[in-house]
């Protein structure tokens, strides 16, 4: 698997302030914002080397090139670095647990993932040399992305 930029969907920023954030994008860029998503997700980090829950708190610009918000969760994967905006580049994946293989082979480690029943499901996050992280996104985790964005469909509904 090589990243397509056909599935090239997101780009993301972790933030302290969350709302200050989402308020000044929003103004600055003229953003329209999707409902939030607010998730208690199982997380196994090669940090930490376990599945721990995050709090996730994120939110996406309904115009394309999504624009994502994430609330920063000090001490984890998703923790603000002052310096290093840009967090990760999301991209879609049609099979999260092949595609994930295939980027480890390409020479990116699997850094974070989230959990179900001792199973990768949903998204994986994969590092470059220089700390950018790629993730994935199971298309199945979001199967009418555009109804989640415009609030017609909730997070986790199918």
């Amino acid at each position: 698997m090589s990243l397509n930029p056909k599935n090239y969907f997101h780009m993301a920023i972790v933030v302290p302030d969350f709302d200050a954030a989402c308020a000044e994008l929003g103004r600055s860029a003229n953003l329209t914002w999707s409902p939030e998503l607010v998730v208690d997700c199982p997380v196994w980090s090669a940090r930490s080397g376990k599945v721990e829950i995050f709090a996730v708190r994120a939110i996406y610009s309904i115009e394309a090139p999504h624009m994502e918000v994430i609330r920063a969760i000090p001490d984890t994967i998703m923790e603000y670095i002052p310096g290093r905006p840009l967090h990760h580049v999301g991209y879609w994946a049609d099979d999260l647990l092949k595609d994930s293989a295939a980027l480890e082979e390409q020479g990116f480690p699997r850094v974070a993932c989230a959990m179900v029943d001792g199973q990768m499901f949903g998204y994986a996050y994969h590092a470059t040399r220089d700390g950018l992280l790629l993730e994935l996104v199971d298309r199945a985790a979001f199967p009418d992305w555009e109804g989640f964005l415009h609030g017609r469909v909730k997070f986790g509904a199918n």
